[in-house]
C-alpha cells in the first residue's frame, strides 16, 4: 500500500485529508510538526503533503528544504505537495523544490487527483 505523510498543525485539516486519501486506498500518517514527521519518514513514503506554515519552530518550507537535501536519495526524490492559504509563497516553495503548490482551500477531488498524478508520474519515471 502506498504511504503518504501529511504535515499540518490543523487537526481538522489532517483528519479530512486522511479520510480523503484513505478512501483512495493510501495509507496516511499525519503529523503536526516537522521533527516528528522527519523521524517517521523513510524510503517507503510515496508522497508528502506539507502545510507551509506550522505552529512550531520549523516551518513546512524548512521541512521541504530538509527533504530536498536529505542524505537518503529516496526521500530527496519523493514528491512533495505544499499547501498554503497565502499565494505569495508559491514561488518560494517552487524554488525550494516542491513538486506542486496548492492554494487553500482546495477541493477534495483536486487533492485526490494531484496526489494520484504525482505518484503515478514518479512510478513511471522509476521504471
Amino acid at each position: 500500500m502506498l504511504r503518504i505523510i501529511v504535515v499540518d498543525d490543523d487537526t481538522n485539516t489532517t483528519s479530512l485529508i486522511r479520510i480523503i486519501l484513505e478512501m483512495d486506498g493510501y495509507s496516511v500518517a499525519t503529523f503536526s510538526n516537522v521533527r516528528t514527521a522527519l523521524a517517521e519518514a523513510d524510503s517507503g513514503v510515496s508522497a508528502f503533503i506539507i502545510d507551509c506554515y506550522l505552529d512550531s519552530e520549523t516551518s513546512g518550507i524548512d521541512m521541504l528544504r530538509l527533504l530536498r537535501t536529505h542524505e537518503s536519495g529516496t526521500l530527496r526524490e519523493t514528491p512533495v505537495i505544499m499547501v498554503s492559504g497565502d499565494q505569495r509563497v508559491e514561488q518560494e516553495v517552487t524554488e525550494a523544490g516542491a513538486d506542486l503548490f496548492i492554494l487553500k482551500s482546495y477541493s477534495p477531488n483536486e487533492l485526490s487527483r494531484v496526489v494520484k498524478e504525482l505518484i503515478d508520474a514518479r512510478q513511471t519515471q522509476a521504471h
